[in-house]
Order: structure tokens, then C-alpha cells, then sequence
């Protein structure tokens, strides 16, 4: 839980700029619906896992689970 909540919130910024990107390139009227589709359920990934994060926080503690993160994060740089 405490992996996938810290490279998640870091693959939806990359989700979003990755599409972005692709927006300024799209010109068609369908396209654009899928987009902002894409866009919408990107907000709402957003929302849920700030809820994630609040909920690992209740569990863990705050401190407990800031410090498990800070670990993983490490331990993944490493690689």
C-alpha cells in the first residue's frame, strides 16, 4: 500500500503532462472528447488517492507512514 501510494501520485503528474503534450498535437472534434474524458478521470484518480494517503495516515500515523515512504522512496532511488 505504502509503495504504491508513493509512486502514484508521481505517474499521474506524468499522466498529465504525457497528455497534455498530446492535446496541443490534437486537432479533431472526437479526439478532444476523449481528452477531456481522460482529463476528468485523471481528477477523479486525483481524488482518490488523496483519500489513499489520508487513510494510510489514520492507519500507520502520520509520522509512521511519512517515515515508511521516505524509506521505500529511498530504497527505490537506489535502484
Amino acid at each position: 500500500m505504502v509503495m504504491c501510494q508513493s509512486f502514484a501520485p508521481k505517474f499521474s503528474v506524468d499522466a498529465k503532462i504525457l497528455l497534455e503534450r498530446i492535446a496541443k498535437q490534437i486537432s479533431g472534434e472526437s479526439s478532444l472528447v476523449i481528452i477531456n474524458q481522460i482529463r476528468e478521470t485523471l481528477s477523479e484518480n486525483d481524488i482518490m488517492l488523496i483519500e489513499l494517503e489520508k487513510k494510510a495516515q489514520e492507519f500507520f500515523g502520520k509520522e509512521a507512514f511519512d517515515h515508511i515512504n521516505f524509506t521505500i522512496i529511498q530504497d527505490m532511488s537506489m535502484y
